[in-house]
């Protein structure tokens, strides 16, 4: 959803039953030209969406997650990811 050189939001369908933290993350465009593995995140926000259709039993949840501690290699990659595949300022 949203994305910048300290972390992003996204929006995903959660299994309540199956629900866990995750302390890592990749960035990949479809196609396999980009990739930048292994950032560490922390999760900082969770918000439940609200269900546009009554009869949907899918939970959508946004997640707002920080980058920590990443390498040169990974804040080169991300400048670059948000330099070359993002629309710019909101």
């Amino acid at each position: 959803m949203d994305i910048s050189r300290s972390g992003l939001a996204i929006r995903c369908f959660v299994d309540e039953k199956k629900a866990q933290d995750y302390s890592e993350l990749d960035i990949f465009l479809s196609g396999g030209d980009f990739r930048i593995g292994g950032l560490s995140i922390r999760t900082v926000s969770k918000i439940e969406l609200a269900n546009r259709s009554l009869f949907s039993t899918v939970i959508f949840k946004r997640y707002g997650v920080k980058f920590e501690n990443l390498t040169r290699e990974q804040k080169t990659g991300l400048d670059h990811f948000l330099i070359n595949h993002t629309s710019g300022m909101a």
